[in-house]
């Protein structure tokens, strides 16, 4: 028997959601091919499902579910775990190669260090003790891109300046806490932003 037009578009949309999640820089454009593939999906899991009700059930429960938790507030959360979870997501980065624009293990550069644990330690601690608030931010954090120099200019509120120096030489080590940046700014023939991460 042949297969149906949407049986053959949901197949796929897997490889496609596979390449761009595993594709080491993130931008706009992977961001909204990662998103339109898991809708499709999802889509092709309706259409499967469909015919067999505890299936079809089963789908639409889960999504209810997942939609429903993310529509819940949130609550305060432990700030100091949050640190310990995102300090251990940085570590799991040692020894990844440098790619400009990079987020994963195949490739990272130092904002998207610094978004990638933050991402991660927010969903994984959002999902553990089920946070809505934290896995939001988590989305959030992941759909609206940043550089180093927004970082470093509290873009959209997610990060903020604790002391200021002219030089990472001259901070005063002992005022920032492990995760804390540092960021390096040296605009000659062009723009140099770096971010470093206090251990």
């Amino acid at each position: 028997m042949p297969l149906a037009v949407t049986e053959i578009s949901w197949m796929v949309f897997w490889p496609i959601a596979i390449v761009l999640f595993l594709y080491p820089i993130n931008n706009a454009i992977t961001r909204s091919g990662l998103v339109l593939s898991l809708l499709g999906i999802w889509m092709g899991c309706i259409d499967f499902g469909w015919r067999r009700k505890w299936l079809r059930l089963l789908i639409l429960a889960f999504t209810l579910l997942a939609v429903g938790f993310l529509a819940v507030p949130g609550r305060n959360y432990d700030h100091d775990k949050l640190r310990q979870n995102y300090i251990g997501y940085l570590r799991s980065y040692e020894g990844t190669r440098y790619v400009w624009g990079g987020e994963n293990q195949l490739g990272i550069d130092c904002s998207g260090l610094v978004r990638t644990g933050l991402i991660k330690a927010s969903f994984q601690q959002g999902i553990v003790t089920v946070n809505p608030s934290l896995v939001r931010f988590s989305l959030s954090l992941w759909w609206h891109d940043s550089t180093a120099q927004a970082l470093g200019e509290e873009y959209r509120k997610q990060t903020r300046q604790i002391l200021n120096a002219k030089s990472i030489n001259e901070l005063e080590a002992s005022k920032a806490l492990p995760g804390e940046l540092n960021r390096k700014n040296r605009i000659k023939r062009g723009h140099f932003c770096h971010l470093a991460i206090r251990q």
